[in-house]
C-alpha cells in the first residue's frame, strides 16, 4: 500500500476492486482500501500459494470458472494444477460470490 504502481499478475482478474483499492490508497482513504483488499486477498492467497510458479495455471482456471475465458489450457513447460488446487479455487470463488 502506498506504491505509485506495480506489475501485478493478479490484475488479470478482479481488476475493478483492485483499481478501486489503489485509488483509495492514492487518495489516503486507507479504511476503504483495506476493506476492498479484504474482499480479494483470500482469492489471491490461493492463486499465489506455493509453488508460486503455478499462479498462471491457477489464474487461467479461475478465469475459466468465472466465464472470462473458454478454457484453461496450459502450454508446456507449465503444468496443469492438481485437483486439490482446483477444489480450493472453486471453493474460494464460491465463497466470494464470483461463481455458483
Amino acid at each position: 500500500m502506498g506504491a505509485d504502481g506495480g506489475l501485478l499478475g493478479s490484475c488479470a482478474q478482479l481488476t475493478r476492486p483492485q483499481v478501486e483499492c489503489f485509488n483509495n490508497v492514492k487518495n489516503k482513504r486507507y479504511d476503504i482500501a483495506i476493506e476492498l483488499a479484504k474482499q480479494f486477498r483470500p482469492i489471491f492467497d490461493i492463486i499465489f500459494m506455493a509453488p508460486v510458479r503455478n499462479y498462471r495455471a491457477r489464474t487461467k482456471y479461475s478465469l475459466m470458472l468465472q466465464g472470462v475465458i473458454p478454457d484453461c489450457y496450459i502450454r508446456p513447460p507449465l503444468l496443469e494444477i492438481p485437483e486439490f488446487e482446483k477444489i480450493l479455487i472453486k471453493e474460494i470463488l464460491k465463497s466470494a460470490g464470483l461463481i455458483q
